[in-house]
């Protein structure tokens, strides 16, 4: 019969080895943690990117020449905030100043460089040109064919509400079509459009 000595050390040796699982397991168990925290994370950039980008409400074509004169019911719209062109109607290929007016006090909303240049396509509007404002001294507003250049970069940059920018109006068919345009706050997007006449 093993003697207390003998007793006590393998009953210590026996807690040695289960601390040592334990700490392990621990170590194990808070990477796994970690891993499932990491992922959850990860996830959810990914949902609210997919959710940013399919709350655009306008499709986007490579097809312009499916685009057609919208029925008058579709030229006036529901908006967040004011958003005017001038002038308007506007020439094909000439320049136009771009307005974003939201009414109250002073507000944390900004918006972005660019706004979409949308068309009827007998069914809904469809997005086909980004248009960039000329949002400094040393930029020219610029139209980003989305037929052509899917992929170009929209400079990333806040520009603070209400401002005025210079566009360029695509080079599109005579017409009638519509910008749509957002501003972002510290709770909320709004969402503004305005009907653009291309010249006969």
């Amino acid at each position: 019969m093993p003697t207390c000595a003998a007793c006590s050390q393998a009953r210590t040796s026996r807690f040695d080895v289960a601390q040592s699982g334990w700490n392990q397991n621990g170590a194990a168990n808070r990477h796994n943690r970690w891993m499932r925290k990491t992922a959850a994370t990860a996830l959810t950039v990914l949902l609210v990117a997919a959710a940013c980008t399919s709350a655009a409400e306008p499709s986007t074509t490579s097809s312009p020449g499916l685009c057609s004169d919208p029925p008058s019911d579709e030229l006036t719209f529901d908006s967040d905030f004011e958003l005017s062109l001038d002038p308007n109607p506007v020439e094909a290929g000439g320049e136009a100043t771009l307005s974003v007016n939201l009414e109250g006090p002073p507000n944390d909303y900004i918006g972005g460089a660019g706004a979409s240049w949308e068309c009827w396509d007998g069914t809904s509007w469809i997005e086909t040109h980004i248009v960039v404002r000329a949002f400094n001294v040393s930029a020219q507003p610029s139209v980003i064919d989305l037929s052509d250049d899917a992929d170009a970069a929209i400079p990333d940059i806040g520009l603070l509400v209400p401002n005025s920018y210079q566009i360029l109006v695509p080079n599109v068919t005579p017409g009638n079509y519509r910008i749509t345009d957002h501003i972002f706050g510290p709770e909320s997007t709004l969402t503004a459009h305005v009907a653009v006449e291309v010249m006969r």
